[in-house]
């Protein structure tokens, strides 16, 4: 590695001490960071660098800022809280709470290798999470008491973190816009997000919070199948399919699968937004109507479990972010 980029991987934003990179994504960087205080006070957190590419475009920088402070104001338990944006010579950076546990594409990796699966009553519990922080985002007024029309525009497996907790957190609300223009810059950057997508966002049409709802029925039919109800060789295909719509049903791949949850599936699989769950709200409550007529309510305590059984033996900082 260069000299310059271990230097940037190991010096100070602010008052953060940057102590390992994590990850490196489209639009940024991760680092497990201490923030230093009086008294001799220290926390972990975790900060997210712009890469410097970007942080050079001002049309990105001013989207980014824009969208963080949005981001900031959002306090919901399933929604990962931004608590400061910081700007040090021409660094941008957010800081969020420090989770150890993984995202649900890194948590479904390890199954697959493991030959294992994720419990449906556990895949249900994860998505009603993620369908509260969204009911939350969705319905957030400024102070004037208009409604935002925030929408997060890249629910995937990639932005739901499950930790050692049990906790269910949603990731990036609030910044999907200005990752977007990142995009642009780098064709490689979105790959694989295709698959999530709405047909109204993959027909480059005005979006709102049905969007996301059809990405959360995505996750929730891949979390429960194990495959994607639109996959193709490409992007492009995949698209295409988004748009025709008329999914493969969940029972026909997986015998006995139950059919209320395979209505919810379905209903939020919608082409047209209008015949879908018309709010997060919604969905999470069905999905909660779900659990208590089967008799398979799980909690935090019994999901924790099973993400410190799957991820918590892998190598360090295998799973933390």
């Amino acid at each position: 590695m260069p000299q310059r980029q271990k230097d940037r991987d190991h010096g100070t934003l602010g008052r953060y001490q940057l102590l390992r990179r994590i990850a490196v994504g489209g639009m940024g960087e991760l680092f497990l960071a201490r923030a230093s205080s009086f008294g001799g006070f220290e926390k972990l957190v975790a900060i997210k660098r712009i890469l410097p590419i970007l942080a050079e475009q001002p049309a990105f920088v001013a989207m980014f800022l824009d969208e963080a402070r949005v981001a900031a104001t959002l306090e919901h338990p399933n929604i990962v809280h931004v608590a400061d944006l910081g700007h040090a010579g021409k660094d941008y950076f957010l800081v969020m709470p420090y989770l150890e546990g993984g995202d649900l594409a890194h948590l479904r990796r390890q199954l697959t290798a493991r030959r294992r699966a994720l419990p449906e009553a556990l895949a249900v519990h994860i998505v009603t999470g993620v369908a509260s922080g969204l009911d939350y985002a969705h319905a957030k007024r400024d102070r004037d008491g208009r409604l935002m029309g925030l929408v997060h525009r890249d629910v995937s497996p990639e932005n739901i973190f499950v930790t050692f907790e049990g906790e269910v957190k949603l990731l990036d609300f609030g910044i999907a816009r200005a990752a977007q223009v990142a995009s642009h810059t780098d064709v490689g950057t979105r790959r694989g997000k295709a698959r999530y997508m709405s047909p109204e966002q993959a027909r480059g049409q005005p979006l709102d919070a049905r969007s996301d709802i059809f990405a959360l029925g995505v996750v929730l039919y891949e979390l429960t199948t194990g495959a994607l109800p639109f996959d193709a060789e490409n992007d492009l295909a995949v698209l295409a399919r988004i748009v025709a719509g008329a999914p493969l049903p969940p029972s026909q791949r997986i015998a006995g699968y139950p059919r209320s949850l395979e209505a919810i599936v379905m209903r939020a699989l919608e082409v047209d937004p209008a015949r879908r769950f018309q709010s997060a709200a919604e969905l999470r409550d069905a999905l909660r109507q779900h659990s208590r007529e089967r008799q398979e309510m799980s909690s935090s305590v019994e999901l924790g479990a099973f993400v410190i059984d799957v991820l918590a033996g892998e190598s360090a900082g295998g799973a933390s972010h």
